[in-house]
């Protein structure tokens, strides 16, 4: 009889701090008050077996290492396995980038990067010239910046050559609910008239599947818990604001709260400040929209260009921007758009990768004079 007692008010005890909890949860929403701004969600189509969850705080999601179907190695790259350390008189570049620069839908041999390794190790010299694209579609600047510091840096590069399209001042994807892939996002808000944008969705949804789970709890948990509570939030970024001031590289400030613009700065800036304190050299490439006039979106579309440029310059932060050397090429842009897609004015063809290794090409040779690594 005694333990049915303790049990009932045992009960009964918890129901009350529960009670507590809801009040207090809904007193504090009142005053809760983060620096969101609105944005758009890209919806892309994943492929489940490619990518995973990340466990790097900040980092969204990374490719499945050893995939044979997509060529990935053991850091879960699209490339070979690379030597760690470095071998002696080797001259390595490391890509970053999204699915620009990763070459979306086409063969690796395709792609610029290793357009560009071969024609770098035509010329007799001394050196070995190695190019590893750690390019992952979807990414972001920021993205790129935190699996860089917290993953890609054990190759220890020369150089870091960052790809940047007007989408990278954009979220890193989340993914339509339907599409059935590791990486989605539990919203179940409809399409706009186009089909390609989530226009509805709430600041608070979109913390839900960007806040990394610094107590590693169950993530339909954590994104429940996330999108609901006010209290577990607010514990959440004080908990990881304060990680940010004892390792700042590896956590980004102010929550990873998915305020681009800001983002892209912070991930500029800090790559800058890494690679200065690595010995690493830095230069950012450029990747136009591919059309060549600007209607009232598109010419908005390649304002985001002209804003990259001024954090680079301001900055002093080298850059090519790849415009001018495709216009002196083709008469008209859009011959260097995949062929099987007309409506995409972003991903380049083949002749696109071809003209970006060119680019590249006649930019690092002189570069690399000027290092006398050439």
């Amino acid at each position: 009889m005694k333990l049915f007692k303790n049990i009932f008010f045992i009960g009964l005890y918890s129901i009350f701090l529960f009670l507590c909890l809801v009040v207090t949860d809904q007193v504090y929403a009142r005053y809760e008050k983060f620096p969101f701004q609105n944005c758009l969600l890209i919806l892309q189509r994943w492929k489940p077996f490619a990518f995973k969850t990340s466990d790097i705080p900040g980092l969204i999601y990374e490719m499945v290492p050893n995939v044979k179907k997509m060529g990935t190695n053991s850091m879960g790259i699209r490339d070979k396995e690379y030597q760690i350390p470095k071998p002696l008189n080797t001259f390595r570049i490391l890509i970053l980038g999204d699915s620009v620069a990763y070459g979306s839908q086409l063969e690796q041999e395709e792609v610029f990067s290793t357009l560009l390794r071969d024609k770098l190790n035509n010329h007799e010299n001394n050196i070995t010239y190695e190019v590893i694209n750690a390019s992952v579609a979807g990414y972001n600047t920021m993205q790129e910046y935190i699996a860089f510091v917290n993953k890609c840096y054990i190759y220890k590069p020369d150089l870091v050559l960052v790809g940047f399209c007007h989408n990278d001042i954009t979220p890193a994807f989340v993914q339509e609910a339907d599409q059935h892939g590791i990486i989605y996002s539990y919203l179940r808000h409809k399409k706009s008239e186009n089909g390609q944008f989530f226009e509805n969705i709430t600041p608070y949804e979109m913390l839900s599947i960007s806040m990394p789970n610094i107590f590693h709890l169950p993530s339909f948990l954590h994104r429940r818990l996330m999108l609901s509570s006010s209290l577990y939030r607010g514990m959440m970024i004080r908990i990881y604001d304060s990680l940010t001031i004892k390792n700042p590289y590896k956590y980004p400030p102010g929550g990873y709260f998915n305020i681009v613009k800001d983002q892209t700065e912070y991930a500029i800036k800090n790559l800058k400040n890494y690679c200065r304190d690595y010995s690493i050299d830095l230069i950012f490439v450029l990747f136009p929209h591919l059309t060549d006039k600007y209607p009232i979106p598109e010419a908005r579309i390649y304002d985001f260009i002209g804003q990259a440029k001024k954090i680079l310059e301001g900055n002093s932060i080298n850059y090519i921007d790849l415009r001018p050397y495709y216009q002196s090429r083709v008469d008209t842009l859009s011959k260097l758009r995949f062929s099987l897609r007309q409506d995409d004015t972003t991903h380049l063809n083949t002749l696109g990768h071809k003209l970006t290794a060119a680019a590249l090409y006649d930019y690092l040779v002189e570069y690399l004079k000027d290092k006398h690594k050439w």
